[in-house]
């Protein structure tokens, strides 16, 4: 299937468009940025965990080995430039770097290495990303998740955002590695009788569905966010995005508005058939590891 957009589906610092080309994949970008502050759920880093230990065991160098920093002309598939997606992206800065990569550890961490290795090449973290002469914060390919630092965002938030976008990406890219462990059947029966997804990221920012923010009037229909409605791998991505990022206001509305509580629990099923130890437990716990004050 073939859809057509201005630009692919990267994620655009805060919002997600879709293009599929034949046995290509591509997420794509355009849309708003990440909003100026992360959410109240949002912890401050212990200062254990910004310690690396100093002599990294067998995992955590397997993890280090799928994140690429290099900037070429190779490591965009050649067929987005066959397409007339030409993507472009720069450098992390050397300052950064650590910081960086460190962020984006810790969100790998919480993924069975196995799972990391079966399904992706690499993890290309990069400074700026356009695709189309769109600058995106984050988009996939078959086997590669590209994520970009949003550096015009606060320093805490920006290590936050790195987080929220693999989990988002890999989410996609894991979606469509196992479809059949995802009943989308079901998953529709949560939508409003009649409903049908806009169709593509694009649409829906021109219709005004592209926003990230937990809003009722979308919550009572099963959609945690307004762009949820672009798609229906972006309505599943947002709530991965939030399950693996520890958001407190996901799990109030789980308990708030039946319909999103449904899809939450279709979520942690087919994470949970990916790997047993992804539980609703073992979600709920990523919030209990933070302090009170931001739960």
């Amino acid at each position: 299937m073939i859809t057509v957009v201005r630009a692919p589906k990267c994620r655009p610092q805060g919002l997600l468009l879709g293009i599929v080309l034949g046995p290509f994949f591509l997420t794509g970008c355009g849309g708003p940025r990440p909003p100026e502050k992360p959410p109240s759920s949002v912890a401050p880093e212990p200062e254990s965990a910004k310690v690396e230990a100093s002599v990294p065991d067998a995992t955590e160098i397997a993890l280090r080995a799928l994140i690429k920093t290099t900037v070429d002309a190779d490591m965009f598939p050649a067929v987005w430039k066959e397409h007339g997606l030409p993507a472009t992206a720069t450098p992390v800065r050397s300052d950064l770097d650590g910081e960086l990569r460190q962020a984006l550890l810790r969100a790998m961490r919480l993924y069975p290495v196995g799972l990391l290795q079966d399904n992706l090449d690499a993890v290309y973290l990069v400074d700026e990303l356009t695709i189309r002469g769109t600058r995106c914060s984050g988009t996939n390919s078959r086997r590669q998740v590209f994520v970009a630092t949003a550096l015009d965002a606060g320093s805490r938030f920006r290590d936050y955002w790195v987080g929220v976008t693999f989990h988002h990406e890999f989410a996609t890219v894991l979606l469509r590695d196992y479809p059949t462990y995802f009943d989308a059947d079901d998953w529709s029966r949560q939508n409003p009788a009649g409903f049908q997804y806009i169709g593509s990221g694009l649409k829906a920012m021109e219709q005004d569905q592209g926003g990230l923010s937990y809003a009722r009037a979308n919550l009572v229909d099963g959609f945690i966010f307004g762009y949820s409605k672009a798609s229906i791998d972006n309505d599943f991505s947002c709530i991965a995005q939030e399950l693996f990022s520890g958001s407190s206001v996901l799990w109030q509305a789980y308990d708030k508005y039946p319909r999103v509580r449904e899809k939450i629990r279709s979520a942690v099923a087919f994470y949970g058939r990916l790997d047993q130890r992804f539980s609703e437990e073992f979600f709920r716990s990523i919030i209990s590891k933070l302090p009170p004050t931001s739960r």
